[in-house]
């Protein structure tokens, strides 16, 4: 055990010392990246709830939405490490949702999911191979993922409208596998991205706001988010030096 804990520390005092004979001689530039996206979702058991409310109703409803793609955005803040390595710190904002109803002349009923994703990662970014008209990277990010999600149920017969709200949300660890191709837009200064990848959810227990204890379950199983799918982004590179 000692043994290991002075092959840790060592380790990190060599790769301190790299970083720091590095940075003497080459200066350390700060990137932002600004991006923004289409995603896919899978979120196949908040679609079973959507599945269980129907089973409850004694009327037929319609899926109008069922989480389909959607946009999302971001941003990124990077810096080398080493000639071929940049480290980013990403924050990203994704959004999706569903809604069941029906509408005729006695009345309308929704029942509606709105689910919100604050994606905070560290981002390590290994560069493949770089020209003077591009650049091809392989990032592989992870981090926290948190998650809002409200639930509307609104029914409204003959004027009378009753509408009931609930609030939840989940922690989640999110990977994501990213290709990244980038050419420069102004040179030293300005270089656009684009970068598909698939993100891979862990799933977080969704919860009652507040309440970890009040789980929800759908079929005597816990509900977990499923952020999992595919990702496309374009972004602009600023050099902040």
């Amino acid at each position: 055990m000692k043994m290991n804990k002075h092959r840790i520390l060592i380790s990190a005092l060599v790769f301190l010392l790299s970083y720091s004979i590095y940075a003497q001689v080459e200066p350390i530039k700060i990137y932002f990246t600004a991006f923004s996206g289409i995603a896919t979702y899978k979120m196949d058991q908040l679609k079973q709830l959507n599945e269980l409310v129907a089973e409850n109703l004694t009327f037929d409803i319609k899926k109008i939405n069922s989480f389909d793609p959607g946009f999302y955005l971001g941003g990124l803040l990077q810096t080398h490490i080493l000639s071929n390595i940049e480290i980013c710190l990403r924050y990203q904002y994704n959004t999706t949702g569903s809604r069941i109803g029906q509408k005729d002349y006695s009345g309308c009923y929704t029942f509606d999911q709105i689910v919100n994703g604050h994606l905070l990662g560290i981002e390590p970014e290994i560069i493949m191979d770089e020209k003077e008209h591009y650049r091809v990277s392989f990032s592989i990010m992870s981090g926290a993922l948190f998650t809002t999600v409200k639930t509307k149920e609104t029914i409204e017969i003959s004027g009378d409208k009753k509408q009931d709200s609930e609030y939840m949300s989940a922690f989640s660890v999110p990977v994501c596998l990213s290709i990244k191709l980038s050419v420069p837009i102004i040179k030293n200064w300005i270089s656009g991205s684009f970068f598909p990848g698939y993100l891979f959810d862990t799933g977080g227990k969704v919860h009652l706001k507040g309440n970890r204890d009040a789980i929800l379950k759908v079929n005597d199983e816990y509900v977990k988010t499923e952020w999992s799918g595919l990702r496309i982004a374009i972004g602009l590179k600023f050099n902040l030096d």
